[in-house]
């Protein structure tokens, strides 16, 4: 177990925490003015608890929280009830470098985070890695990624270029289309179809980004 320490001006270069091929529980850690790139890395495993820890002013920090695990279906590594410096769904997320990062890493867990500093306001959402898309008015460009649970056709959001900034996870049963749009990739994301039901309609164009 890695408990009740403090973590403070790390520079880039350095990592707080690392952990390869054993089992860890990191709890009631603190990190405090941080800008190392990043704070704890998980390197292998899934059988880890990332939990009731503090990030405060290390935004500068690319990765909170990053795994190299590879990823395997229907398994993640467990990160709840951490403040992660911010009170907004999805800045939680941008900070934990994961399979919605680098698809070919497992996903980090985060439902359940508080909202506070002090730890008392817990934000207990389970739409956090779902899909979402957003739309860059002055590009007109769509920014897409997360977990496709339910039918969905990209081709209706009102553009016809996309962005992939974070990776696809189509679960099993579910049809994705994506039809006469050209869709960018960017560097390490990637779309992973789980079940044989699944099915994405390949009329489209894509580059790598």
């Amino acid at each position: 177990m890695i408990s009740e320490n403090s973590f403070v001006n790390l520079l880039r270069g350095y990592t707080a925490v690392s952990v390869s091929f054993v089992k860890t529980i990191i709890s009631k850690n603190s990190f405090n003015n941080c800008s190392s790139t990043t704070l704890i890395s998980v390197k292998n495993g899934f059988d880890h608890l990332i939990a009731n820890n503090t990030f405060v002013n290390s935004t500068d920090s690319i990765c909170y929280v990053q795994t190299k695990q590879p990823y395997t279906k229907g398994k993640t590594i467990s990160a709840p009830f951490n403040y992660w410096d911010t009170s907004d769904i999805f800045s939680v997320k941008s900070k934990v470098c994961d399979f919605f990062v680098d698809s070919s890493t497992a996903i980090i867990d985060v439902t359940g985070f508080y909202e506070d500093s002090s730890m008392k306001k817990l934000n207990y959402s389970t739409t956090i890695d779902q899909f979402r898309s957003a739309i860059n008015e002055a590009t007109n460009i769509a920014y897409i990624g997360g977990i496709v649970d339910d039918d969905i056709d990209i081709s209706t959001l009102g553009v016809s270029r996309f962005l992939l900034n974070r990776s696809l996870l189509i679960q099993g049963g579910v049809t994705v289309r994506i039809q006469g749009v050209t869709l960018n990739i960017s560097d390490a994301r990637g779309i992973v179809v789980l079940g044989l039901n699944a099915l994405i309609n390949n009329d489209f164009m894509y580059r790598v980004k």
